[in-house]
């Protein structure tokens, strides 16, 4: 087996989730080689998506829902390993649990769910009514996912008052993707991990102890409504839900331009004041 080197340099999104297979059902994925802590969770989360992916045979099966459980803090400098469980196959559902594995343990857990396409009743919640365009906001240039994602957050000054505290994001992906229905939900995947913990600093806005803030994703829920491409603007709104116990819940809409609703996302965050 070829030997690859065990980081990315400046990959593509298509690079970071073309994920290796070492055997049925194991799988290998790589990290960009930049200066973080951990590896970014909606990376590990993306590439978990294609793993269970890539064990999905049924006609027309597509990604309607995904719980990760966030364990331990991924090492970008060697490989992670996914392991898919193949729950059970059905002819409209099919259900897999991967695991991703580090120095021999599990750092982050996912339970996904797959649907065949099918017609139904349709409705959704109205995208927030704001007449903000994207191209007038700053791009947040420091982010450490600027080379894929262009994101551009509204100013908290334009977030209407009777909204309450919530974190408004815009962004698109930079490089063109591939028209792959699949593929665009782990480029969800990855970009839904961008904006929750941020979303629970803003209640709390002006307190001290937000200086010193140990902060980290626990769990995250996506249920995906409708395929998009994601080189075209999406409106990530996101509202705080509750801070208590060191931890908060987030929840957040994001839609496209012209307001049709693409996913749904709930993320418990880790929002711990440092203890000397």
């Amino acid at each position: 087996m070829e030997q690859l080197p065990p980081v990315l340099r400046d990959p593509s999104l298509a690079e970071l989730l073309n994920i290796e297979k070492l055997e049925e059902d194991i799988f290998r994925g790589r990290s960009p080689d930049q200066e973080r802590l951990r590896v970014f969770g909606g990376q590990v989360a993306a590439q978990a998506v294609r793993a269970a992916q890539e064990t999905i045979t049924g006609e027309g099966h597509m990604l309607h829902s995904s719980h990760a459980y966030f364990l331990r803090a991924g090492d970008y400098r060697v490989p992670i390993l996914y392991r898919v469980d193949r729950i059970r196959d059905g002819r409209t559902f099919s259900t897999r649990r991967v695991v991703a594995i580090q120095h021999g343990e599990a750092i982050f857990n996912l339970e996904a769910s797959f649907q065949r396409p099918e017609p139904g009743l349709v409705h959704q919640v109205a995208m927030a009514d704001h007449g903000i365009d994207p191209e007038t906001l700053e791009p947040d240039e420091f982010s450490s996912m600027s080379e894929l994602l262009d994101s551009r957050q509204v100013p908290p000054g334009m977030i209407p008052p009777e909204v309450g505290p919530a974190r408004w994001i815009w962004f698109r992906f930079r490089e063109e993707l591939p028209d792959d229905r699949r593929f665009a939900a782990a480029a969800l995947t990855y970009a839904s991990d961008h904006g929750p913990i941020g979303a629970l600093r803003r209640p709390h806005v002006g307190d001290p102890r937000l200086e010193r803030l140990m902060a980290a994703s626990l769990d995250h829920l996506i249920w995906y409504h409708r395929p998009s491409n994601l080189n075209g603007w999406h409106f990530y709104d996101l509202r705080p839900v509750s801070t208590a116990a060191a931890r908060g819940l987030a929840r957040g809409l994001i839609h496209t331009s012209e307001g049709e609703l693409v996913a749904s996302v709930a993320q418990e965050g880790l929002i711990r004041p440092w203890r000397d």
